[in-house]
């Protein structure tokens, strides 16, 4: 009898954030390979930005627990790749600060409705 298994069977989102990882990968050496003129500033920030977001709602889409650190981070580079590849000269920091506030009230939100939920559900007797 095989015992073994492969990882991603034990954790459902190792399997999502490597195939993310990997397609960066992808374009990181596209990135490289195609003349500089096709290739603007900021393009791997982008990507890696994209990819995280994109990891992060299939995850959620699939109700498997989201790392919002991922969500804030994988924002912070896809608008510093937008800022990069269309020379807007925005402030990383503010951004940094309006998209960690995001996150901690949706968080609120989140656990608060989790409370709510669970002193809803009546007690079936001890």
């Amino acid at each position: 009898m095989d015992t073994h298994k492969p990882i991603h069977e034990d954790f459902p989102s190792t399997i999502y954030g490597q195939m993310g990882f990997a397609i960066f990968i992808i374009i990181f050496g596209l990135a490289y390979l195609l003349p500089e003129q096709y290739v603007p500033e900021g393009t791997l920030l982008l990507s890696a930005g994209l990819i995280m977001l994109a990891v992060s709602g299939i995850k959620w889409a699939k109700k498997i627990a989201v790392d919002w650190l991922d969500v804030a981070v994988g924002a912070i580079f896809l608008v510093n790749g937008i800022n990069n590849i269309l020379g807007l000269g925005l402030a990383v920091l503010p951004v940094l600060l309006v998209i960690l506030g995001f996150c901690m009230l949706v968080s609120l939100i989140r656990n608060h409705a989790l409370n709510a939920q669970n002193h809803a559900t009546p007690n079936k007797g001890i």
